[in-house]
């Protein structure tokens, strides 16, 4: 834990220093020093707050309306597809009247385990990620913590004052190696993005788009499972946990869409509609990308690493409809269908 403070105060000053000097860009500054404070707070590490801190957070609390209104395009120009999103899961939850799922795993995974498994997991995926995974392991900013957030696995992302973190919760079970696995990939992809300059990060695209390629990890990773004689019953019931979430996303996603009075200046309410549109999508067009990895898997890898990193230049329908996502495609609920119908 002494090592976790060090760190977590060596970039609080650095975040600090960089604001005297004039740096400026909300876009790195404001997520990464929320997530550092959220972790001291969690595990109980108090850092020293200078001055500049204080008044940045003051002043970004006092204008997080303004945060806000970087969703309002997105939300009508997306609100067509997002409300076919939600039909998907009505038609699903009626035909398959799904509950929510809280699965007991059996089979006893320990760390050590979990981090051998994502790493013959990701030399047979990938070797770009398979050399940044097994570097990252050694030598990056790795921990195990006892509570995160009431997540199993979080990452600050690596940007232009940070070099990335990545949080597990000891589950000792299936989730140790997924939630390894999925964390691995944000902080991999972040770390392709940290060199973009200041003027071309501000005119990001907030796509929601954020959890596609690890959740597809995910998925991916238990056909990994399987071919190395698992447990079946885990990973069944890991891929029912995965259709349940998504179907609770899509009926939240539907009680923020029916009424169509999100209150943009209200930063709480924008910020739940983006975590719920976030974990819509990366659920949902995981299966269309899987599909495509069953015809081609070269062509599949290429196309969701360059979908996340265009992400950061191009809009929502240039994504969908470069990389084999149309929306007439995404519209079409049977494509999650069959895959659910394999495990019921």
């Amino acid at each position: 834990m002494n090592k976790l403070k060090e760190d977590l105060q060596k970039d609080l000053d650095l975040i600090s220093k960089k604001i005297d000097e004039g740096y400026n860009n909300d876009y790195y500054i404001a997520p990464n020093l929320e997530l550092i404070l959220n972790i001291a707070e969690d595990q109980h590490i108090r850092l020293k707050l200078s001055k500049t801190i204080k008044n940045y957070i003051n002043n970004y609390e006092d204008n997080e309306d303004s945060a806000s209104k970087a969703f309002i395009d997105n939300y009508h120009n997306y609100k067509d597809l997002n409300e076919s999103l939600t039909s998907i899961g009505e038609k699903i939850n009626d035909e398959y009247g799904f509950k929510i799922v809280d699965p007991r795993y059996k089979a006893k995974v320990n760390l050590d385990e979990a981090i051998k498994i994502v790493a013959n997991f990701f030399k047979n995926y990938n070797k770009d990620i398979y050399d940044f995974y097994e570097n990252f392991i050694i030598n990056g900013k790795f921990y195990v913590l006892k509570n995160i957030n009431d997540q199993f696995g979080l990452s600050i992302m690596s940007d232009e004052l940070l070099d990335p973190y990545l949080f597990i919760k000891k589950s000792n079970d299936i989730k140790n190696i997924t939630v390894l696995a999925h964390e691995m990939i944000h902080v991999y992809l972040s770390d392709y993005q940290k060199y973009i300059s200041e003027d071309e990060s501000s005119n990001k695209y907030i796509n929601g788009v954020n959890e596609v390629y690890s959740f597809f990890i995910e998925y991916l990773m238990l056909d990994y499972l399987t071919s190395i004689n698992f447990n079946k019953r885990d990973i069944i019931n890991y891929k029912k946990s995965l259709y349940s979430d998504l179907i609770e996303q899509l009926y939240a996603f539907y009680t923020l869409l029916e009424p169509d009075d999100i209150d943009f200046t209200n930063y709480d309410e924008v910020v739940l509609y983006n975590d719920v549109k976030i974990y819509s999508y990366g659920l949902y067009f995981l299966y269309h990308f899987y599909d495509q990895y069953k015809i081609d898997k070269d062509m599949a890898v290429e196309n969701i690493t360059n979908f996340m990193l265009d992400s950061a230049y191009y809009d929502f329908n240039h994504l969908i409809n470069n990389y084999g996502l149309s929306e007439e495609k995404l519209r079409d609920y049977k494509v999650l269908l069959k895959h659910i119908e394999k495990i019921y």
